[in-house]
């Protein structure tokens, strides 16, 4: 039976319920798009692209409404491609963003006995628990928590049933992602929902979770600006994650006037550097750039949250992407084309990107990294939105363009970052910073 929110909309738990709406949903887009190729064939090709635009906003709202009503993988598979303006269309990407928002929370009652339910006699070292959920996602929300005789903690649970769901909609979420990027990309879907549904497979492994939070903590326990919520093994379970309660400023905040720009410079420094220790560094990559799973501290420091997804960035792809950086940021056009071919970015034909849409890119993507002055995120020209216009610009040319399946969580996680420093107007030396860290790969 289907339950409640606290605004009363409709939680699908029932599997043949999300089933219909997902299918359903595929069946209005491939009929959508279907259709305007039909008619393309009999428009002149400017009114063909202003069609084609016209049609994937509209599938773009129809996505965020179902997916937003349905929570778990769908939601969070919708909130991942929210984040993907280096593959997206920027029309599409903004309006699933919206995604990002709408996670409502589930009845504390419903919570409460799934709890008791998963715990066992654990539950009962809790002292209580606060009923206002303190974050609702896609997959769970965390509860505040008082340990008996301890501190107060963190509480993460799982949507209940959400696992049993999750299965019947993987068929129906690949049937939607296939039609979305036909529409736009000659990318290998096999390999790139291979690369998505196993990322959002472990969205659901709390235990998996809890060995990344470990990992992450003696990996950067060397870097002091990063904090990372100490896990509770005594009250952690499959679907239940208990965590220290590490509180701070909300990026809402953290991005207003209300603190001083070095603060913000150094809370940029410190997303960066840990950008760069997962893609360049020990390659454990915190790929969930969704600036909710940050918080700040008043002393320029940093609190990572959500563990879930996680990247692991193959050495090969390290080197890769250093030799690339290397190349654009001492403008060299033929060998920023034999490095994107090296790690698997080309036409269809096998040949590289044009000279032109290697250029126009490589202005862009190297002024951040200029010698000096440093450079400021977010003031004068919006990275972001350049890059959404290159986008519009060369969207016949990136149509034929084919990513490598293992780039798309590094492709989101770095662009994320770069509106996460956009919002808090961060600067600092960035180009000294990155050739520091891929000194010992760009050879």
């Amino acid at each position: 039976m289907d339950e409640k929110d606290e605004k009363g909309a409709d939680i699908i738990t029932s599997g043949l319920s999300r089933l219909i709406r997902l299918g359903g949903l595929a069946g209005q887009v491939g009929i959508s798009m279907a259709g305007n190729a039909a008619l393309n064939f009999f428009r002149s090709e400017s009114r063909s692209a202003q069609s084609h635009s016209e049609k994937l906003i509209l599938n773009a709202y129809r996505i965020v409404e179902t997916l937003g009503n349905l929570k778990g993988a769908p939601m969070k598979l919708g909130q991942m491609l929210s984040l993907y303006e280096g593959f997206l269309p920027p029309e599409i990407t903004s309006i699933l963003s919206l995604l990002q928002n709408k996670a409502a929370p589930v009845p504390f009652e419903t919570i409460e006995k799934f709890l008791r339910k998963e715990m066992g006699t654990a539950f009962d070292r809790i002292e209580f628990i606060e009923p206002d959920v303190y974050a609702a996602a896609s997959i769970g929300q965390v509860h505040k928590i008082k340990l008996k005789n301890g501190p107060w903690a963190a509480l993460k649970v799982q949507y209940p049933d959400i696992e049993n769901v999750v299965e019947a909609d993987m068929k129906s979420l690949r049937r939607i992602l296939e039609l979305i990027f036909s529409s736009f990309s000659s990318m290998d879907m096999d390999a790139v929902w291979k690369e998505v549904n196993s990322r959002l497979r472990e969205e659901l492994d709390y235990v998996q979770e809890a060995r990344n939070l470990k990992r992450m903590a003696s990996m950067r326990g060397k870097n002091p600006g990063l904090i990372i919520p100490e896990v509770i093994d005594e009250l952690s379970f499959s679907r239940v994650l208990c965590m220290s309660l590490e509180e701070g400023i909300s990026p809402s905040r953290a991005y207003s006037e209300e603190f001083p720009q070095e603060i913000r410079d150094q809370w940029g420094r410190v997303l960066f550097e840990t950008l760069l220790e997962g893609i360049f560094g020990d390659g454990f990559l915190h790929a969930d750039p969704n600036s909710a799973n940050f918080a700040f501290l008043e002393d320029g420091r940093v609190i990572m949250y959500d563990l879930g997804c996680v990247k692991l960035v193959p050495s090969e792809l390290q080197r890769g992407y250093a030799r690339l950086v290397r190349a654009v940021l001492e403008d060299l056009t033929t060998d920023i084309s034999d490095n994107l071919l090296t790690i698997g970015v080309c036409k269809k034909n096998g040949a590289p990107p044009s000279e032109n849409l290697i250029r126009d890119y490589m202005n862009v993507l190297k002024e951040p990294f200029r010698k000096t002055p440093p450079y400021r995120f977010g003031e004068g020209t919006n990275l972001q939105n350049d890059i959404m216009d290159l986008g519009r610009n060369h969207f016949t040319e990136i149509l034929e363009l084919q990513f490598p399946p293992e780039a798309v969580f590094v492709d989101r996680t770095i662009v994320g970052h770069f509106g996460n420093l956009c919002k808090l107007r961060a600067q600092a030396p960035w180009r000294e910073l990155l050739e520091t860290k891929i000194s010992s790969l760009a050879v």
